[in-house]
């Protein structure tokens, strides 16, 4: 088990959202170590409070990518997004985007103090899956709108395979690296 107590430094709200049945559920069960029974899509959402090796408690908000009118409730607050994509379906991709790009263009003050973007390019395991350059430049997330202070907000493309807990743990590794860096207060402005 990844999750052990620790003396955290802070609690931190992160998102996750993505398209529905993307794997976000799979993704957070996976990290939490809960088994995994015959999951049914996500028609509201789950919240899972995660205990990092690093020493960060992260508050994970997993909403449902069946009523994406909902999220606009949840994106205020957030230290990151996580947003997961199902890289086997090339038919939903541009449908990932808008609704990535949806909630940074259409949010743009809740959304100011979201500082990082990690994107799980999911099911890396399943043949013909988008690689991660495919899911980067087809979310064109190099070019999201910019965070607090103009910034450009810090951004991360994982592969990852929710059903084989692979990748995961590389993107939580991530996630928790800037998150220390934002600590960092020469690095604020």
């Amino acid at each position: 088990m990844r999750m052990r107590p620790h003396n955290c430094q802070r609690d931190y709200k992160i998102l996750m959202l993505g398209l529905d049945s993307s794997g976000k559920t799979t993704i957070l069960y996976k990290l939490y170590s809960k088994p995994l029974v015959r999951l049914i899509p996500n028609t509201a959402f789950n919240i899972e409070a995660l205990h990092t090796p690093q020493g960060e408690h992260l508050t994970i908000w997993d909403i449902s990518g069946q009523s994406r009118v909902n999220w606009q409730f949840y994106v205020h607050g957030n230290i990151a997004l996580v947003f997961v994509v199902d890289s086997t379906d090339y038919g939903r991709v541009s449908e990932a985007k808008e609704a990535l790009w949806w909630i940074f263009e259409g949010h743009k003050e809740e959304m100011k103090g979201t500082l990082m973007v990690l994107v799980y390019a999911n099911k890396q395991d399943q043949p013909n899956a988008m690689t991660v350059d495919e899911i980067k430049d087809e979310l064109d997330v190099e070019n999201l709108p910019r965070g607090r202070n103009g910034r450009h907000r810090r951004w991360h493309v994982q592969g990852a395979s929710a059903l084989m807990d692979v990748g995961l743990w590389e993107g939580v590794d991530w996630l928790c690296a800037q998150i220390k860096d934002t600590r960092n207060p020469r690095l604020q402005s």
